[in-house]
């Protein structure tokens, strides 16, 4: 993974609401982390995050109520969180 994918990984960790000057460089980043995330996950916070598409549309598109799109969404955010930390320490390993 490329220094400024590291970069603003660090900065999700830090603040999850990243600068929009940095969006273009954070894509290979977001993808990366998505990645790491289960199938469900990666599907609603695409859904949720980058289309910025309203709870009541995934709920919609899904079939699930609006509660269990929250709890799930929060958790899948913690799981990205999480992969982040594994993918900086793994990347400051390979310096």
């Amino acid at each position: 993974m490329s220094p400024e994918a590291l970069h603003w990984i660090g900065s999700l960790v830090a603040d999850p609401a990243p600068p929009a000057d940095e969006v273009l460089g954070a894509r290979a980043a977001v993808e990366a982390l998505l990645s790491e995330l289960p199938p469900e996950d990666r599907l609603l916070l695409t859904l949720l995050s980058l289309e910025e598409r309203s709870l009541e549309e995934v709920a919609a598109l899904t079939g699930r109520n609006r509660t269990v799109l929250k709890v799930r969404a929060f958790r899948a955010r913690r799981r990205l969180q999480d992969a982040a930390r594994r993918l900086l320490a793994g990347g400051a390993d390979d310096e």
